[in-house]
């Protein structure tokens, strides 16, 4: 189990990765349980369900990579190596965490409290970070939560937004090999279970590319489906008020914007 202590505006906020099933903690102001293998209903807390994919460490390593799509993800691999791109693990998270920056930017990723997902001495203290260089130049980093048993994807990002077309190939081959490398670090070291940290469930996927698209990705290294569970419990008043006003702010900003392209739209008919 690993609990990550994340301070949100003048909030703190404890996630956990890898229990079993939630518990009650103390002197924080939410408490949300990632990912518990285990469906319970406890008082005071919400529960969502999360389809994931896990790969099963505890197989041969030349198993677990036969499990891989041969086009979709061994070669693609292959073409990384050969055309140079290297992959290692780093403790550079300030060159991780400028890529993230832009990368969010450029997605529109707007967090609670409108702050930063995550700050960079806190991926720094509890995450495994993996980075893809092309020369010199970062093409993209991965970073991983672990615990004794367990590896999971926690925060990507990639300058595939920021440069050209030829570039952003490459980026696409790294993606895997950053995945690949995880892999075997955590193979190495006697770890049970890679989890790809969430799957959409198939209708959903059905009915967007873009999902459809990232369940292929993740599900092209070969790994089991597997339902998890969160729990998110909220102790504090303020904060659950922040949250609130968060939901109705982001509302409305939806609404003005959808007003904003209606105006336009009517001039452009005129």
């Amino acid at each position: 189990m690993l609990i990550v202590d994340i301070k949100v505006a003048f909030f703190n906020v404890k996630q956990i990765y890898f229990a079993e099933e939630p518990f009650d903690l103390k002197k924080c102001d939410m408490a949300d349980f990632v990912f518990c293998t285990k469906r319970v209903d406890l008082k005071g807390f919400k529960r969502t369900e999360q389809l994931t994919s896990i790969i099963d460490l505890t197989k041969n390593i030349d198993a677990i990579w036969d499990g891989f799509g041969k086009r979709s993800c061994q070669q693609t691999i292959r073409r990384g190596e050969r055309a140079g791109i290297k992959v290692v693990k780093s403790k550079d998270f300030g060159s991780f965490y400028n890529v993230y920056n832009q990368f969010a930017k450029r997605k529109g990723i707007r967090p609670f409290l409108g702050l930063l997902d995550i700050q960079k001495d806190t991926l720094r203290k509890y995450g495994t970070l993996f980075l893809a260089y092309d020369g010199n130049d970062v093409l993209g980093g991965h970073v991983y939560l672990e615990d004794k048993d367990h590896i999971l994807g926690w925060f990507n990002a990639s300058r595939r937004l920021e440069v050209e077309s030829s570039k952003a190939s490459l980026i696409g081959m790294a993606n895997r090999m950053m995945h690949w490398e995880a892999i075997k670090y955590a193979k190495d070291k006697g770890l049970k279970e890679f989890d790809w940290g969430g799957l959409w469930v198939d209708e959903e996927a059905e009915r967007d590319p873009v999902k459809k698209s990232i369940n292929f990705f993740k599900l092209s290294f070969g790994g089991d489906k597997a339902m998890r569970y969160s729990y998110e419990k909220i102790y504090s008043t303020k904060y659950l008020a922040a949250q609130y006003a968060y939901g109705n702010s982001t509302k409305i900003l939806q609404m003005l914007i959808g007003n904003m392209k209606k105006d336009k739209l009517g001039k452009l008919d005129t």
